[in-house]
């Protein structure tokens, strides 16, 4: 469980200004119009602050997952999200790598099995597979969770996954 608004969790988040000097995302307080306040008070993982995002821009940061030595492991992401995209060019993705960034896997497109969805916060509808809201403005804060049950044919039996989630316009 990470939080933005305790530090101890920071270390397991990686925001890549050296290959993305632009890079928009930031862990802070919410001031923009559509997106005033986290849904865990007061800081989120935003792109900008205050800031609209730029044209063009492709903004990425990394989430490193350790697991125990449990042989009957599968990876597992879940988290509450809210977007006002201005284009529904616009969009975000996420990848997963066993190997420290060797290789990716798109986790939403590419996916070998396991489960997934998204449903509104607080509500028990999940999307279907192909239904993502990562391109539009949503109406309300939604949550993500993916337990990957079979990865195992894809990564191999490893206890380390870096997560890479990517915002481009």
């Amino acid at each position: 469980y990470l939080t933005f608004d305790d530090t101890t969790s920071l270390k397991y988040i990686y925001i890549d200004t050296i290959n993305f000097p632009n890079n928009i995302w930031h862990i802070g307080k919410p001031q923009k119009t559509m997106f005033d306040s986290a849904k865990s008070l007061p800081y989120a993982l935003i792109t900008d602050t205050i800031n609209t995002y730029p044209t063009n821009d492709t903004s990425l940061f990394y989430l490193y997952h350790t697991t125990h030595t449990n042989p009957y492991w599968w990876p597992y992401l879940e988290f509450d999200f809210k977007i006002d995209a201005d284009s529904l060019t616009d969009f975000g993705k996420i990848e997963a790598s066993p190997n420290l960034g060797l290789t990716w896997v798109d986790i939403i497109k590419e996916a070998p099995g396991g489960e997934w969805g998204i449903s509104p916060t607080g509500q028990g509808s999940w999307a279907p597979w192909d239904t993502i809201p990562f391109t539009a403005t949503s109406d309300g804060w939604y949550h993500f969770s993916i337990t990957m049950f079979s990865w195992d044919n894809v990564f191999g039996h490893t206890d380390t996954i870096l997560f890479r989630f990517t915002f481009i316009s």
